[in-house]
């Protein structure tokens, strides 16, 4: 059972390497630069939640040869946020938390992937199975 779980995950997941994801660069204390890397191919949207999960900010990025996106948190307050990058194909989160004198941590870089058509409540359903 569990092996046939694990094929169908693997049937409904694209494969993307770790080289492969946007990747975020802290360049002043409330400002860091997100590298789209190869994922600037395709409309991007990248979305900033707030701890309760609202939509706080999003922003749509068309398919371009810009690498870089530079985005400025000095309006945000202390707390922890999740930036999205979302994309068709998938969608990677970091967790950003920024205190009173820039951000102090950045973590995540997990990525969500689905094939199209399929929805994610579907992936989510055999991941928690598994």
């Amino acid at each position: 059972m569990r092996n046939l779980l694990f094929i169908l995950t693997m049937a409904f997941t694209v494969n993307v390497s770790a080289g492969d994801l946007p990747t975020i660069k802290i360049v002043e204390d409330k400002i860091f630069v997100l590298n789209i890397n190869d994922w600037n191919n395709s409309e991007l949207k990248v979305s900033f939640l707030n701890m309760i999960g609202e939509e706080i900010y999003s922003e749509k990025i068309a398919p371009s040869k810009m690498i870089y996106k530079e985005f400025n948190l000095q309006v945000l307050r202390k707390g922890t946020y999740q930036v999205v990058v979302s994309r068709k194909s998938g969608s990677v989160a970091y967790e950003i938390e920024v205190s009173d004198s820039g951000i102090s941590k950045i973590t995540g870089g997990s990525i969500e992937t689905y094939s199209k058509g399929v929805s994610r409540d579907i992936i989510s359903k055999i991941k928690s199975i598994y």
